[in-house]
């Protein structure tokens, strides 16, 4: 995608200027692996630093925040774009620095990981996000390699691993991660449980520590595995071959089977044709497991698809929110399938059936993710691809998508009235679900509310049978919960909302926000649009921001 808006950006221009476009690395060692990519377009690009910094004819400039800015400024040159790869690095100094500096010049990042741990958003740097991309969306097909998923389970227990707070948000540590993984028994378990799977497949093994990598090394190269080891400390030109060799045909003489690594290869790392991955360290970050999925799900010329083995503790991925750990089937969503039929029960919901109305946490977990602030909450499938939650007051929280750019509104619906009320502008699903933190009555909205199992009452059967007799009757037979028919019928009363409507709300929700309404992304926004009356114009649209004025 990068290197797609540069190349797009740079044959729109009439003569591009020398450093025309600045692309930011996240890190000194994938400079070069973006240098190449950027030139396969045509253009001349140069990276930082280097021996003749002035570049006087290369049109696009790559290296890390801090070396361009100086770069710039000895240069005097100002870039037209700025692009930043990894870009849930965009709030760090060095890049805050750079993009205030040449503020005037067009901005944009990609990332496959747009949260962040810390508390900061990419739209306080970058402004508004305007496209996101499941793995299992139609664009994505050829794009991405099919995952196939097998958990591996090893002698450990891992819930007595103590958790700490780091850049990926609360994990295990690793130090202690590491000297559970590190036993002769737990080694012996994950080559075991993988080394068959993957004797013909180019894989890269994740480690917790380095001494744990060591040791799975060796027991691979045992088990007659050709292996090399890519750490931190590991010198540029000894990684760049050891890559090269493992992009080689398996039964090549100098090629290698497997790498093993620990952070080094977890981002930036480009090597499509590895289609096996060995995540033998068990994580609770949705953010690391992303970016090391991510490694082996490059498509390219004769890969299938792509082996994912996850290694866990002795109760297996059957209960993970007992462990926290994250595994494939929650990244990937549906695009995850069972290695054998009998892992299965993991990707199965966890109760009721494919009609919209069955409380299907297995489904609203994958779609509004596995942030543990709200797992809980009764979220609810709607019937148009919405998901709804009942708040406070008799207010219905609403997550309205937008198919083009698989960006979600967030919305509150009056139960009692027409008025839609968006707490902000599209965002991905993650962070709108955070729009409603504060707001909802805790008494009705978490699932596991002891009222919600009370059954159903004679009014709320009449309501619904109102709504639609076919869902009633089912209520009747099934004997639906008091919580789980509330919902239904807030869910029914935002469908009818929302249906007939939708085109007009999606089209005024995505019209571009003044600037100085994106400086201030930061203030809560609020939007106001009102169906009770002429529905070819909203009839009163209200925009707030704390301290800007509208």
């Amino acid at each position: 995608m990068l290197v797609a808006l540069a190349a797009h950006y740079l044959n729109s221009a009439v003569q591009p200027a020398p450093g025309t476009v600045l692309v930011i690395s996240p890190r000194v060692t994938i400079t070069g692996q973006l240098a190449r990519d950027l030139t396969a377009t045509g253009h001349i690009v140069a990276t930082l630093p280097s021996a003749t910094d002035h570049c006087p004819k290369s049109t696009v400039i790559v290296g890390t925040a801090v070396t361009l800015l100086r770069w710039c400024r000895r240069t005097g040159n100002r870039p037209a774009l700025i692009l930043i790869d990894e870009a849930h690095h965009a709030t760090a100094a060095g890049c805050r620095k750079l993009l205030t500096t040449y503020s005037d010049a067009h901005r944009a990042g990609v990332t496959a990981t747009p949260y962040r741990h810390d508390g900061t958003r990419l739209d306080e740097v970058l402004g508004r996000c305007v496209m996101v991309r499941d793995p299992d969306s139609p664009d994505m097909a050829g794009v991405l390699a099919p995952v196939i998923w097998r958990p591996v389970s090893l002698p450990v227990d891992l819930g007595q691993v103590p958790l700490s707070r780091n850049d990926h948000g609360r994990d295990y540590v690793a130090g202690r991660l590491g000297a559970v993984l590190t036993t002769p028994a737990a080694i012996d378990a994950t080559v075991d449980g993988t080394s068959d799977a993957i004797r013909d497949r180019p894989t890269v093994a994740f480690a917790a520590t380095v001494e744990h990598g060591r040791a799975l090394a060796a027991a691979y190269r045992a088990a007659g595995h050709r292996v090399g080891e890519v750490y931190g400390t590991t010198p540029r030109d000894e990684r760049a071959g050891l890559i090269a060799a493992l992009e080689l045909v398996p039964d090549h003489p100098d090629g290698l089977g497997i790498l093993v690594s620990v952070g080094a290869l977890t981002e930036g790392f480009d090597c499509p044709p590895v289609d096996a991955l060995v995540i033998a360290r068990p994580t609770r970050s949705e953010l690391l497991y992303t970016q090391m999925i991510g490694r082996g799900l490059r498509a390219c010329p004769g890969k299938t698809d792509c082996l994912v083995l996850d290694v866990t503790g002795a109760d297996g991925p059957t209960a993970p929110s007992a462990t926290g750990q994250v595994f494939a089937p929650t990244v990937m969503n549906s695009t995850a399938r069972p290695v054998a039929a009998g892992d299965d029960d993991f990707n199965r919901d966890d109760e009721g059936g494919s009609e919209w109305w069955s409380p299907s946490r297995r489904q609203v977990r994958q779609m509004i993710g596995t942030d543990r602030r709200s797992p809980t909450w009764s979220w609810l499938p709607g019937p148009d691809g919405t998901f709804t939650v009942p708040l406070a007051d008799g207010q219905v929280g609403i997550l309205l998508p937008d198919s083009k750019s698989g960006l979600w509104s967030p919305l509150i619906s009056e139960r009692y009235s027409e008025t839609i009320t968006t707490l902000a502008d599209p965002l991905p699903v993650r962070h709108a679900v955070d729009q409603f933190a504060g707001m909802a009555d805790r008494h009705l909205t978490r699932a596991d509310s002891g009222w919600r199992t009370h059954p159903a009452t004679e009014s709320q059967l009449s309501a619904l049978a109102r709504w639609d007799p076919t869902i009633a009757d089912r209520a009747t037979s099934e004997g639906w919960a008091k919580g789980h028919t509330g919902d239904v019928i807030g869910a029914l009363i935002t469908h009818r909302k929302i249906t007939g409507h939708r085109e007009r709300l999606e089209s005024y929700l995505t019209t571009p926000l003044p600037p100085r309404l994106i400086a201030a992304a930061s203030t809560p926004l609020y939007r106001h649009y009102h169906t009770s009356a002429d529905l070819g114009t909203p009839s009163q649209v209200r925009k707030e921001a704390s301290g800007v004025e509208w």
